[in-house]
């Protein structure tokens, strides 16, 4: 093996991460409104909003075609 490893990835991931412990101390601390509940409620409402815009969109045939043909993998038939 050439690149970096796995382990190499998830302890990359550690040092720049936040772990649940600190995540915890830091809300139940108050260090501002993003942990708030009422922060996490509306950005949850936003989610759905954007979620629901997306399926309820209207498509035209070609796009729906262009869509399955992406899906597809390629090499079959």
């Amino acid at each position: 093996m050439d690149g970096p490893t796995i382990r190499d990835y998830i302890d990359a991931r550690k040092k720049s991460g936040m772990s649940w412990d600190e995540f915890r101390a830091l809300r139940d601390k108050g260090s501002g409104a993003e942990f708030s509940d009422k922060a996490m409620v509306e950005w949850r409402k936003q989610l759905d909003a954007e979620r629901e815009a997306k399926l309820n969109r209207k498509r035209t045939p070609k796009e729906r075609r262009s869509e399955k043909g992406a899906a597809e993998p390629s090499g079959t038939v």
